[in-house]
């Protein structure tokens, strides 16, 4: 607190920061540095060990591979407005579906339903969006927490009805599969996965199927088709990379990817470790002699001043801010019982 800064500063064999150094804080920040500096180390050494071939190809198509994932990203937030999907949400629509809750993939839209909103604010009004539910059939993985996200390839999973808001819609196909009459029996269900199972790889592989937004949907945004620019240049690069026929493209992509988030890692420690040095709370240390000084509490010499002083003596409210109030005679046509209740 100021108090206590400000009573340290008052004593002359007294360092506000030889006391930080040897505070219980400082303690436990310094007894996990070895940790850290193990842990990089460790890091180092898989770096080192992952030998990716052809690394430089690798990662410019991860690159523009992500890239061009934010751009679809962008086009889908677009796609995704009420006035431009609405006519599309047919039941056994392929939709592609990520939210907070996980990066669900491709499901089937089985139906969607507006929230009626009983004396809606204007925010309400305005937040269309939020006001729409959408029922898809995704494959999940079962847990006690809730369904998770799963591989359509995973044996362990089951087709679940998840119900998900048009902010999560990323992607539309222009495919509709055939929905069974009752989605909830375990042989429509295994019949659906092993539908989507076959088509979703197909229609990745093949690039097409995706629903155009200005020649299918009729939107006339001008940064739709600015995206969509983007979108087919960088599609136009990968398909001329030669990592792009690579059957053993995926493996590489994930031995990169793995590599990346260990470099990260590696990133992020030098960082912390570099800044070891620091005491902590020294910048609030900083911030606080700062504020001080503004208003000659203290002075260039970080010699306490008759302000100061009078602050070193409260302790039972905000000392700052009842020393101003004193210096600027606020209580002084106060009685006691009106100073106590300010």
């Amino acid at each position: 607190s100021y108090n206590m800064l400000l009573n340290l500063m008052r004593l002359e064999d007294i360092d506000p920061e030889y006391l930080i150094k040897r505070s219980f804080h400082q303690f436990q920040s310094d007894r996990v540095y070895p940790e850290m500096k193990a842990k990089l180390q460790q890091l180092m050494v898989e770096r080192e060990q992952m030998v990716i071939e052809r690394e430089e190809a690798v990662e410019e198509y991860f690159e523009v591979s992500e890239m061009l994932e934010q751009y679809r990203s962008q086009l889908g937030t677009i796609m995704a407005q009420p006035d431009y999907v609405l006519p599309y949400l047919n039941p056994g629509r392929l939709v592609y579906i990520s939210d907070d809750r996980g990066d669900w993939g491709w499901g089937c839209i089985a139906s969607f339903q507006r929230k009626k909103m009983v004396n809606p604010s204007k925010d309400e009004e305005q937040d269309a969006e939020g006001n729409i539910y959408i029922d898809v059939c995704l494959y999940c993985h079962k847990s006690i927490d809730g369904p998770k996200p799963s591989s359509l390839q995973d044996t362990n999973g089951e087709i679940l009805t998840i119900t998900c808001t048009l902010k999560s819609l990323k992607q539309i196909s222009a495919i509709k599969m055939v929905m069974p009459a009752d989605i909830l029996t375990r042989n429509n269900k295994a019949i659906l996965h092993a539908s989507m199972k076959k088509v979703v790889p197909q229609m990745l592989s093949q690039g097409l199927d995706f629903l155009d937004p200005v020649k299918d949907m009729k939107i006339q945004d001008p940064n739709v088709q600015e995206l969509l620019n983007k979108v087919n240049s960088l599609k136009e690069s990968l398909a001329q990379s030669a990592l792009h026929s690579n059957i053993a493209k995926d493996e590489l992509l994930d031995k990169y990817r793995a590599k990346r988030k260990v470099i990260q890692g590696i990133e992020f420690l030098e960082a912390k470790l570099a800044d070891w040095n620091k005491i902590v709370l020294e910048d609030d240390w900083i911030a606080m002699k700062r504020v001080l000084r503004r208003l000659n509490f203290i002075d260039a010499e970080n010699i306490v001043q008759i302000k100061g002083r009078v602050a070193c003596e409260i302790s039972a409210a905000d000392e700052l801010l009842i020393t101003e109030l004193m210096f600027d005679g606020t209580f002084s046509d106060m009685n006691p019982y009106m100073v106590a209740a300010v």
